[in-house]
């Protein structure tokens, strides 16, 4: 596993992207129809989302989110080019590179 710098999640990132973030269940959440526990209080998950700068908040947690908190995020890493194909790129994560 690759190792990232992880920012406390009160503290948002400066600018519009995805993000690692792991995130914790506030409350126990159930299945409407079965009432099967689905995520107990206190559970976490880690996964990527966008974070948009603009409104202040990660896409799939929202502005207030009764159920999630964000812990904390990362920027996503991206890989070195390898050498022979650094002449030959044309975008990098969506950026234009020549």
């Amino acid at each position: 596993m690759a190792k990232v710098n992880w920012i406390n999640g009160h503290i948002p990132p400066p600018e519009s992207g995805e993000h690692y973030v792991i995130v914790e269940a506030l409350k126990n959440m159930r299945d409407p129809e079965t009432g099967k526990l689905l995520v107990g209080k206190g559970d976490v998950e880690i996964y990527t989302d966008w974070y948009d700068a603009k409104r202040g908040y990660f896409d799939s947690i929202g502005e207030k989110n009764p159920f999630w908190r964000v812990l904390s995020w990362a920027n996503i890493l991206k890989p070195d080019v390898p050498e022979d194909i650094k002449p030959n790129l044309r975008t990098y994560f969506g950026k234009k590179v020549k």
